[in-house]
C-alpha cells in the first residue's frame, strides 16, 4: 500500500522503494523494475533505479540483469 500512497513529492513511495532494496531480497527486483516505468513520476522512477543499484550491490546474482535494466532506462528514458 505504501507504494501507491499519495504524498508530497512521492516521499512515501520513494522511501518504500528504498526500504524494499534494503531488504537485500532478490524477490523485490520485479517491483523495483516495475516502478522504473514511464507511467510513474520521475522522482519515483529515480528512487526505483537507485534501489535497483543498491540491491544489485548487495546481491551479486542480480547484477547482470540490473545493468540491462538500467542501461535500457538510460537509452530509452
Amino acid at each position: 500500500p505504501h507504494l501507491t500512497t499519495r504524498s508530497w513529492a512521492h516521499l512515501v513511495a520513494r522511501k518504500a522503494l528504498a526500504g524494499l532494496a534494503a531488504t537485500e531480497n532478490p524477490a523485490v527486483m520485479p517491483t523495483l523494475v516495475a516502478f522504473t516505468g514511464a507511467e510513474h513520476d520521475d522522482l519515483v522512477r529515480a528512487a526505483a533505479a537507485t534501489g535497483l543499484g543498491a540491491l544489485a550491490d548487495k546481491v551479486e546474482s542480480l547484477r547482470a540483469r540490473t545493468v540491462e535494466v538500467l542501461a535500457g532506462l538510460a537509452f530509452s528514458g
